[in-house]
């Protein structure tokens, strides 16, 4: 039953985009699962079927994590354009568009900034363009609105229904001031709503947020607010970070170890905490009764019961650590989505290699991934896209 604190909220536990067979936003809904239940993903002898370049400025290490778009059979990202200036904070980008069969592509729109973290709903791009978020339309390129300059080092952009909701990674101006990391702008004007979180929550991996059932939690917080009025309704018990909300589930990384909570009842399921190591970061994956984690110290991925926290098997894939803190995954395989576009596909039943892909081109501090259809695109260390079939 639903615990008292939620008041006269429904907890579904249900994210917006779970049942999408679209790759419209980075982690695929806004519950952070990384899992498209529609996507063929893949064949069991990928190949990499084209490379797109020039995503590029994979040396700053909060623009390190890249997501691609696949919508309707068009694969989306952004480039640097020739004329872009030394400086990463003069950057001259352009959205565009990736036929998935062909790699051929067209450009949507320029902008004398960087564009990130694009997100498409409706047939309009929103995303973050320098200080602002801008809405484009995706099919003609043309500008629909911008928001005040009012972001510092923008790291997600979520919208749904009426509202977007933007997180930061920036967390204090240079006198030290505490800068709000959490913010909600209108998703037809562009007028910003609220801003709220005010902690030293930094870092440079992606602060994506939590929404389900009109309510948005910021990656290691406990409070859950209204995102239409940022107003806070309930507490969770315990502040994880990379959060994933999957069938009423709530998972993250707390402390060294992995902890489940019951999104409507607020209580602990279990926990994964080795006594003599800390686990590895990044969102667990989840395929039906399957949760799975990166615990590379140790035994290397492990996959629990998602009920019981049972330890089901443990696989070891590399014979050297590649870094993973994405799972993407379809209804029958897991794909490990490792730094500079390696990728592993493990079947999560039994977590045994399905296939591993690592090429002399691939490598590197990028990353980055989306899964739709039969096409996983990954993120090499220049930026460059890996369409893999």
């Amino acid at each position: 039953a639903p615990a008292e604190a939620w008041g006269d909220v429904d907890p579904t536990g249900v994210p917006t985009y779970a049942d999408d067979p679209n790759w419209r936003l980075a982690g695929h809904d806004t519950g952070n699962s990384f899992h498209n239940p529609h996507a063929e993903g893949p064949s069991d002898d990928p190949e990499i079927r084209w490379r797109f370049g020039g995503s590029g400025s994979t040396a700053f290490s909060n623009y390190r994590v890249h997501s691609p778009l696949i919508v309707n059979g068009t694969v989306y990202t952004t480039v640097e354009l020739a004329e872009t200036s030394d400086s990463h904070q003069n950057e001259h980008r352009a959205f565009v568009a990736i036929d998935a069969d062909t790699g051929e592509h067209r450009t949507v729109f320029g902008a004398q900034d960087r564009i990130w973290r694009p997100t498409i709903v409706d047939g309009t791009v929103y995303a973050v363009v320098g200080r602002q978020v801008r809405a484009y339309d995706l099919d003609s390129g043309t500008e629909r609105w911008r928001s005040d300059p009012i972001l510092w080092k923008p790291s997600s952009i979520q919208i749904v229904k009426e509202t977007i909701i933007v997180t930061e990674n920036a967390y204090h101006f240079e006198d030290g001031e505490l800068v709000p990391q959490l913010h909600a702008f209108d998703a037809t004007t562009g007028e910003h709503r609220w801003q709220a979180v005010r902690e030293r929550l930094g870092a440079d991996e992606p602060k994506f947020p939590i929404i389900a059932d009109n309510c948005v939690v910021y990656p290691g917080r406990t409070d859950v607010r209204n995102i239409s009025s940022g107003e806070t309704l309930v507490d969770l018990p315990n502040g994880v970070l990379y959060p994933t909300l999957d069938n009423g589930r709530y998972y993250g990384y707390d402390d060294g170890g992995i902890v489940s909570y019951d999104w409507q009842s607020l209580e602990q399921c279990w926990e994964y905490r080795p006594e003599d190591r800390k686990t590895g970061g990044g969102w667990v994956g989840v395929v039906g009764d399957i949760v799975l984690l990166s615990d590379f110290r140790g035994p290397g991925y492990v996959g629990l019961h998602r009920d019981t926290g049972r330890t089901l098997w443990e696989t070891e894939i590399w014979d050297q650590h590649h870094k993973s803190v994405f799972r993407a995954s379809t209804q029958n395989t897991m794909y490990l989505v490792h730094d500079g576009g390696i990728t592993s596909a493990l079947d999560p039943a039994t977590g045994s290699v399905q296939w591993k892909l690592n090429t002399e081109e691939m490598g590197g501090f990028g990353y980055g991934c989306a899964l739709a259809d039969d096409l996983l695109v990954t993120v090499g260390g220049d930026g460059t896209l890996f369409a893999i079939s």
